[in-house]
C-alpha cells in the first residue's frame, strides 16, 4: 500500500491527533512515558551509547556489503550488484539483530542514530542551506518490524512535495526552530546523501512534539540542492 504523504503543514495537526498527552497526567508522568516507550523501541537494536572516536559510523550498507562479499555472489553488472545490496538492506531492516546499531550522538541522550548510508565526505558549514526528504513516525504507535506505513508522515516518498530544508547551526530562524534541533545532530559526523535513521525525544524535537511530549523515528536523507 503506498505510503501516506502529508505537506509538511499537516504534520503539526497529527501531532495533535496522535499525541499521548493526557490532562490527568502530569509532565513528569509524561515524559517517564516518553522514556519507556524510546527504552522499549531501543532494547530491541543494538545500542552504542557514544560516537566512535574517528567518527566512522557501521552503516546498514556496511553489512550489507559484506554480506554480500561473504555469500560469494558475483553481480553480472552495476545494476545487478546494487539491486543484491538493496535487498539485503531491505532484510536487515527487519531484523534488527543484524542490523546496524543506534548511537547516542547528544550528551542529554535524546537523539540516537542508526546510520543507512554514510553519503559523501562534503558536509555542511554554519548557515548553509541543507535539504532533506523525511519519513517520520509517532513511537507510541510504532511496532518494530512490522509494516509501519500507515502511520509515517512526510514528503521522501512524492517528488510532487517541495523539499524542506533548514540552516545548519543555525537555531534562531523560523526555517530552523520548526523542526527543532535533533534532526541537524546527524550532520555533525555525516556529510550530505547520507541517509538515517534517528529516535528524537521530544525535547530535541519541533515546539509541538515538546509540549505534547511524543518522540518519533525519523528516517532522512540529507541533500546539498533542493531535490
Amino acid at each position: 500500500m503506498k505510503k501516506l504523504i502529508f505537506p509538511i503543514f499537516a504534520i503539526i495537526a497529527l501531532a495533535f491527533l496522535t499525541s499521548s498527552c493526557d490532562d490527568s497526567k502530569s509532565y513528569a508522568e509524561l515524559l517517564a512515558d516518553e522514556n519507556y516507550v524510546v527504552n522499549d523501541f531501543l532494547v530491541r537494536h543494538h545500542v552504542v551509547n557514544y560516537v566512535p572516536s574517528d567518527s566512522v559510523f557501521i552503516s546498514r550498507r556496511d553489512i550489507a556489503e559484506k554480506m554480500y562479499e561473504e555469500s560469494g555472489q558475483t553481480a553480472a553488472d552495476e545494476a545487478a550488484y546494487e539491486q543484491a545490496i538493496v535487498e539485503i538492506m531491505a532484510s536487515l531492516e527487519k531484523d534488527p539483530s543484524k542490523d546496524a546499531p543506534y548511537y547516542r550522538i547528544d550528551d542529554d541522550s535524546n537523539v540516537y542514530m542508526q546510520v543507512i548510508s554514510v553519503g559523501t565526505d562534503e558536509k555542511p558549514k554554519k548557515n548553509d542551506r541543507v535539504y532533506f526528504r523525511f519519513t517520520r513516525y509517532n513511537l507510541f504507535y510504532y511496532v518494530v518490524g512490522a509494516d509501519n506505513t500507515l502511520i509515517g508522515s512526510g514528503n521522501a516518498d512524492s517528488m510532487n512535495s517541495q523539499s524542506t530544508f533548514f540552516l545548519f547551526e543555525n537555531i534562531s530562524v523560523s526555517e530552523s526552530t520548526q523542526y527543532g534541533t535533533g534532526i541537524q545532530r546527524p550532520l555533525y559526523f555525516l556529510g550530505y546523501n547520507s541517509k538515517v535513521n534517528i529516535v528524537i525525544k521530544s525535547q530535541a524535537g519541533p515546539e509541538t512534539d515538546m509540549s505534547y511530549v511524543v518522540p518519533y523515528l525519523y528516517t532522512i536523507t540529507y541533500y546539498k540542492s533542493m531535490i
